[in-house]
């Protein structure tokens, strides 16, 4: 009923924009809080304290929403749940989907040849969770997709 500065139950919690905001979960109150792989978000205006989340998977335990700052630290993501890498069509000749699990932050995908050299770098933001690439003129052949949390995939080019 307040508004931004005084009704809202979170009015305390988002300090400037809203592109730091989290949803956090964990299984039980003996476990660390981790940031939650399933859901989406869009805060639209960045400024104005409104946004939504959306989760696509919803899971037995404890859920908030916590605000990331990268001066306190950095984000681990478990090596033992990488997550999933999607390429499709592939084989290809044109346009090829780049699946993957939501991005909790910056973070790119790069592409590279059959001799180790970079073909293409791309930058993905928080909340992408795919890309389309356009491989027409490139040469024929296996082509190596590594994201930056260690997700690696084979493209084959015809």
């Amino acid at each position: 009923p307040g508004g931004f500065t005084s009704g809202w139950l979170d009015n305390d919690l988002i300090k400037q924009t809203e592109d730091s905001l989290r949803l956090l979960y964990r299984k039980n109150p003996g476990e660390p809080w981790e940031i939650y792989p399933y859901y989406t978000q869009n805060a639209g205006n960045p400024m104005d304290k409104t946004g939504r989340m959306v989760a696509s998977k919803i899971r037995k335990g404890e859920y908030v929403l916590g605000m990331y700052d990268k001066k306190l630290g950095t984000t681990i993501i478990n090596p033992q749940n990488k997550g999933q890498l999607d390429i499709y069509p592939n084989p290809s000749q044109g346009k090829v989907t780049i699946e993957f699990d939501d991005i909790y932050n910056r973070a790119e995908i790069t592409i590279t040849d059959n001799l180790g050299r970079v073909v293409q770098q791309i930058p993905l933001y928080s909340g992408q969770k795919f890309i389309e690439l356009d491989t027409n003129g490139w040469a024929g052949g296996v082509y190596f997709v590594s994201l930056s949390n260690g997700l690696d995939g084979k493209l084959v080019v015809e």
